[in-house]
């Protein structure tokens, strides 16, 4: 049976907004797989020509921590700044170093799901995050400059 009028709309636009955040989802999901793809050809290529473990060791990353910031990747580079945003943090106003340890620590997170679920749904007074965050100090130090 079929159903008419304003409710049997409002219900399919319903399904319509699901199905789009979904699929926006999904198209996420796979860019993110193809950005991952591509940096690991780009170290995989730096390996090939010997010059890896320079960079790493200009960098000061090690080659297992390499990987855990592949696995974050471009992820890590989404959630920092919505987090900052989100806290009202301008890391701007943060020197270099700082700025850099930030995007460092936030790469090599275990806990992107958890900082994924509290961006989504905790309100903006919630300080939640605190349990999880490997940046609290950083982000703090950034809160402070701006006041």
């Amino acid at each position: 049976m079929k159903s008419f009028g304003p409710a049997a709309a409002l219900h399919r636009m319903d399904w319509v907004g699901v199905l789009a955040r979904e699929l926006r989802g999904a198209w996420q999901l796979f860019s993110d797989f193809l950005a991952r793809s591509a940096l690991r050809e780009q170290v995989a290529d730096l390996e090939r020509r010997g010059g890896l473990d320079d960079v790493l060791n200009d960098i000061g990353i090690s080659r297992p921590c390499l990987e855990r910031i592949i696995r974050g990747y471009p992820e890590a580079g989404r959630l920092l700044p919505a987090m900052a945003k989100r806290l009202g943090a301008d890391l701007d106003k943060l020197d270099p170093t700082a700025r850099y340890e930030l995007g460092r620590t936030c790469g090599v997170c275990r806990s992107h799901r958890r900082c994924r679920r509290w961006l989504a749904t905790a309100s903006a007074a919630s300080t939640d995050y605190r349990a999880f965050c490997a940046n609290v100090e950083l982000l703090d130090a950034a809160l402070a400059k701006d006041t």
